[in-house]
């Protein structure tokens, strides 16, 4: 059907902003501590929120029932989520963080039929499985001990249960709000939220250079508000787990970025990686796309 195509192509482009959001996070990180680097982000991505606001969006007030669920993924898919994704992204490096994410999908549907009920299609499971043989190709291993940034990766593994919450969460509310009301709310009380997470540390502000400036615009433009809003669009027509499937691209992204942007070499294990991971995403999307 041709509203799950665009679904996935949704989807896609919402996940191909995230892969690139590690490499903007890790250069903005040497200028604004974790947490104040959240609160910056957010805060500019709800400035944009409120300009169109001016420009004549007329968010759709949330319904009661709405407004909680709203509450509950703005805190679960925004402030916890990025507040550990940018604390673990600073103590680990930018790939091992695209390789990590790439356990999402997996974690997804073990949560999704553990305590949502959810039968997730032989087909599903076969492209999630296929996607975690080339994860274990792509991974260095070594690379994701304790001793060489084990916090970070740990961190960010916790965000993948985070994720999956989010996912299916969302689908409570996809169908009663339009995306774009949906992520204007989300990311408005997330940005609040932020406040008081910031007095958790000792905030660093280093001087500001012009390459930073563009990371932080891109962070909470294309990162933040294109990349939410397109996610909430896709995922109103594509189960939660086909949506999570779809989180395997991250490393291939990740990577592709990573050696375009900072130069960095591709291995052959990385290329016969990134083919199983994408050849699962495949498999995973042709009952929607049928």
């Amino acid at each position: 059907m041709k509203s799950e195509f665009r679904s996935i192509v949704s989807v896609t482009a919402a996940i191909l902003f995230w892969s690139s959001s590690f490499i903007a996070t890790k250069i903005v990180g040497t200028v604004f501590s974790p947490l104040l680097l959240c609160l910056v982000r957010f805060a500019l991505a709800s400035a944009l929120f409120l300009l169109l606001r001016v420009c004549g969006f007329h968010p759709v007030r949330p319904q009661k029932r709405d407004a909680y669920y709203i509450a509950l993924t703005a805190v679960s898919g925004i402030t916890v989520y990025y507040a550990l994704e940018n604390i673990g992204v600073q103590m680990t490096t930018a790939g091992n963080a695209s390789l990590i994410s790439a356990a999402y999908p997996a974690i997804t549907a073990f949560v999704g039929i553990l305590f949502y009920r959810e039968r997730a299609n032989r087909t599903i499971l076969s492209g999630i499985a296929i996607a975690l043989v080339g994860i274990v190709v792509l991974n260095d291993w070594s690379t994701l001990s304790l001793s060489k940034g084990g916090g970070g990766n740990f961190l960010l593994l916790a965000d993948g249960f985070l994720w999956a919450y989010y996912n299916y969460t969302m689908q409570k509310i996809s169908d009663r709000m339009d995306p774009l009301s949906i992520s204007y709310w989300q990311t408005l009380l997330g940005t609040v939220l932020f406040v008081p997470l910031v007095w958790l540390e000792k905030p660093v502000w280093n001087p500001v250079t012009i390459e930073a400036w563009l990371a932080v615009g891109y962070l909470s433009v294309c990162c933040t508000v294109a990349a939410l809003f397109l996610y909430n669009v896709g995922i109103r027509r594509i189960p939660a787990s086909l949506a999570a499937s779809l989180m395997n691209l991250t490393p291939v992204f990740g990577i592709l970025l990573s050696a375009w942007i900072l130069h960095e070499a591709v291995t052959l294990r990385q290329i016969i990686g990134g083919a199983i991971i994408l050849f699962g995403v495949w498999i995973s999307t042709q009952k929607a796309t049928e």
